[in-house]
C-alpha cells in the first residue's frame, strides 16, 4: 500500500493542544498520526492511498475544530512541487505533487469556484509544456506534457484531486504550467506554475527574515486576499 508523509506546523503551546489535534484526526480514514512535537510545533502525518481527505481538508479540519493555526510545511521525502492555481471569477486552488518510488507521483489538491459552461461537463488537470500564463484563457501554455487526472466532477464549485500518476518525473515538471480544463469544451479554466517545494523536514523556517512574520501570520494574510 502506497503512503505519503506530510509535515504540518501547528501553533501549539502545550499538551492540551496536542490532545486536541489527536482527537481531531483520530477518525480520519487512511490517516496515521506518526508524531506530534509540541516543542517544535510539528505534526507528522502519513496518508495511505485510501485516505479519504486531502491535505487541505486536514489542515482546515485542525484549524476549524481546534482553533490552532496550521500550515503545510512539507510533503513526501523526495522531490516535491506545488502549484497555486488561479483563474477568472475568483477561481483559486493549490495542488501539491510529490515524487515517490517507481517513477510515480502523488497528487493532492483542491480548486474552488470552478464554473463550467455545461451541467454535464467534467474537469481535467494536466501539466502543459510552457510556463506562459498570458491571456485570459491561458492560450500560450502549449500542449499537454503530463496527464494527471480526467473526469473530475466539481461539487458545489470545488474540484478535489487525490491520485497517483505513473511515469511521472516531477523534476521535469518544474517551471511548466499546471492547467485545469473543462474537458468537453477544452476551455482552460485556470492555471499556475509548478514550483519546487519542500519535502518533510526540508524547511526549518518559522519566521520570514524579510518581514519578520511567522508562517501562520503569512497564511492568515493570504486567506484575507
Amino acid at each position: 500500500m502506497a503512503s505519503t508523509k506530510v509535515e504540518l506546523n501547528c501553533e501549539m503551546t502545550c499538551g492540551r493542544c496536542r490532545e486536541k489535534i489527536e482527537n481531531t484526526l483520530k477518525d480520519v480514514s487512511g490517516l496515521k498520526v506518526n508524531s506530534i512535537d509540541v516543542a517544535n510545533q510539528r505534526v507528522l502525518l502519513e496518508m495511505a492511498d485510501t485516505c479519504v481527505a486531502t491535505i487541505m481538508d486536514i489542515q482546515n479540519q485542525i484549524e476549524n475544530r481546534t482553533g490552532i493555526k496550521t500550515v503545510v510545511k512539507g510533503v513526501g521525502d523526495q522531490f516535491t512541487g506545488v502549484s497555486e492555481i488561479f483563474g477568472p471569477s475568483n477561481l483559486v486552488g493549490v495542488v501539491r505533487m510529490a515524487q515517490i518510488p517507481m517513477n510515480k507521483c502523488f497528487v493532492d489538491g483542491i480548486v474552488d469556484n470552478v464554473n463550467l459552461s455545461r451541467n454535464d461537463s467534467h474537469c481535467s488537470l494536466n501539466i502543459h509544456e510552457y510556463g506562459d500564463l498570458r491571456g485570459e484563457k491561458f492560450e500560450f501554455v502549449g500542449p499537454i506534457r503530463q496527464s494527471i487526472i480526467d473526469n473530475v466532477k466539481p461539487v458545489q464549485g470545488r474540484c478535489t484531486f487525490r491520485c497517483y500518476v505513473n511515469d511521472c518525473n516531477l523534476v521535469d515538471m518544474i517551471g511548466r504550467s499546471m492547467v485545469l480544463t473543462e474537458q468537453e469544451t477544452n476551455n482552460h479554466l485556470g492555471a499556475g506554475i509548478m514550483a519546487r517545494s519542500s519535502p518533510i523536514f526540508g524547511n526549518v523556517k518559522k519566521v520570514c527574515e524579510c518581514s519578520g512574520k511567522t508562517l501562520w501570520d503569512e497564511r492568515e494574510e493570504r486567506q484575507k486576499k
